[in-house]
């Protein structure tokens, strides 16, 4: 069994802040955060970190042999929390932070001390998760206690999904750096950052098939991709990678993705499914970044939820031909990440346009589709996953809605985000972070 952990940039910087905190006696801080645990497969989970529980000053014991020891009373809270966490399936995981930069793990102390922590949260939260992690200044590292289980899983990744992006794991693989030497710009180590973080692609067409050419060239390892469809003669006008070949061959559109990405990345992890996402939503939510690529709002609107869900980065594109004298091209690239302006905010989904869809479903017929257009959009959507992952503009904006005049050749920011006077994000909440749950009236 394998387990990964993810958590909200915001969210590891309340903990890192917190835990940065003098104390007036203990050498170091601890906390507690709460966590949902999610399927990826049949043989590995996901742990969602949903929000932080500082320990008040006065609930610490003054033990100098030790780093920092908590008494009884914050103990009590945490099974408190455990206990009232179980209609979520919400656990409870101790948290404290090593001040140093570089991999961080449990120490001598925290081997002996910690693990005695979660037999107690385990009879209470019978049905989660609990666990332990440390970080670092500039990484992090978990053990998960699944639900039953005496022994802990060392976590595989723990994923901050911020700006940048971080994702940290036990192990890591060499990176050509002569390979990747004319994008040195991006950052001291943005190839092992680049490599480390797992992309999904809903969609391999006109858009998808840009996107992931760029990100192969770039350096992107681990992907998670979905098309169902076969290359057509209709296709070859913008499908990167086809041949007329395909064409009578009926190759998947799988198939030249695949084959563009280890083209170039011999030892990528491509898990590829042929259909729908929907039909296999697990593998997505092993993903940091998210494109979607496709045609309908209800589809984004689905993949939007999904991301939000599950703690991911979407990046949507789409493009359409309107009017006759002369035609109008038109699209647009939008970053929607957790706890952050939605598609709704930025006013792209709209009640109207989803119901005026439902009405004319099955009746839209074929959209126009160049391949110039898809390109510009999938070139600034890989742009902003890669500034996402390193961080090399130094902007910090969790969300954009960037609007493309195909007849002008212009990308600009979309007019509607200059009068948005939206603090945070009405239509997800906390309560919507992992599997939804039923809960009995």
């Amino acid at each position: 069994m394998s387990v990964a952990i993810r958590m909200t940039g915001g969210l590891h910087r309340e903990m890192t802040s917190d835990l940065a905190r003098p104390h007036p006696f203990a050498a170091e801080r601890a906390g507690f955060v709460s966590g949902r645990m999610s399927s990826l497969s049949h043989e590995s989970r996901l742990v969602l970190l949903t929000r932080y529980h500082s320990i008040p000053d006065d609930q610490y014991v003054d033990d100098r042999t030790v780093g920092a020891r908590i008494g009884a009373e914050a103990i009590t809270w945490a099974m408190q929390a455990a206990y009232y966490g179980r209609p979520a399936r919400e656990g409870i995981f101790h948290v404290h932070m090593h001040p140093f930069t570089g991999r961080t793990g449990m120490s001598g102390v925290d081997r002996r001390e910690l693990p005695r922590l979660m037999p107690g949260f385990q009879s209470v939260g019978r049905d989660a998760a609990h666990g332990i992690i440390i970080l670092s200044l500039d990484h992090g590292a978990g053990w998960v206690w699944l639900p039953g289980s005496k022994e802990p899983v060392a976590a595989s990744t723990v994923s901050v999904i911020g700006k940048p992006l971080g994702v940290f794991e036990r192990g890591g693989r060499q990176v050509s750096r002569e390979r990747f030497s004319r994008q040195s710009f991006l950052g001291r180590d943005s190839e092992e950052r680049i490599a480390r973080c797992t992309v999904g692609v809903a969609g391999l067409g006109g858009g998808g098939s840009h996107i992931i050419q760029q990100l192969a060239h770039i350096g992107f390892q681990r992907y998670v991709i979905y098309d169902g469809d076969v290359v057509e003669e209709s296709n070859l006008n913008r499908l990167v990678g086809a041949r007329s070949m395909d064409v009578p061959a009926e190759t998947p559109k799988l198939h030249i993705a695949r084959m563009m990405i280890y083209g170039l990345q011999p030892n990528a992890n491509v898990r590829g499914f042929a259909g729908r996402w929907q039909d296999n939503p697990e593998p997505l939510r092993e993903c940091q970044i998210v494109f979607g690529c496709v045609d309908s709002y209800q589809g984004r609107h689905e993949l939007e939820v999904t991301c939000r869900r599950y703690l991911m980065h979407y990046i949507d594109i789409g493009m359409d031909v309107h009017g006759e004298a002369p035609p109008v091209i038109g699209g647009q690239v939008i970053l929607s990440s957790p706890v952050s302006l939605c598609m709704r905010c930025m006013g792209f989904l709209t009640e109207a346009k989803l119901a005026e869809e439902a009405a004319r479903y099955g009746g839209a017929g074929a959209r126009p589709q160049v391949v110039w257009p898809n390109g510009v959009l999938a070139s600034t959507a890989v742009g902003l996953a890669v500034d996402i992952v390193t961080g090399w503009t130094g902007q910090a904006l969790p969300y954009a809605y960037l609007v493309y005049d195909g007849n002008k050749g212009t990308v600009k920011e979309s007019v509607t985000l200059r009068h948005l006077n939206i603090p945070a994000c009405p239509h997800f909440s906390e309560s919507d972070v992992g599997d939804p749950v039923l809960v009995e009236l």
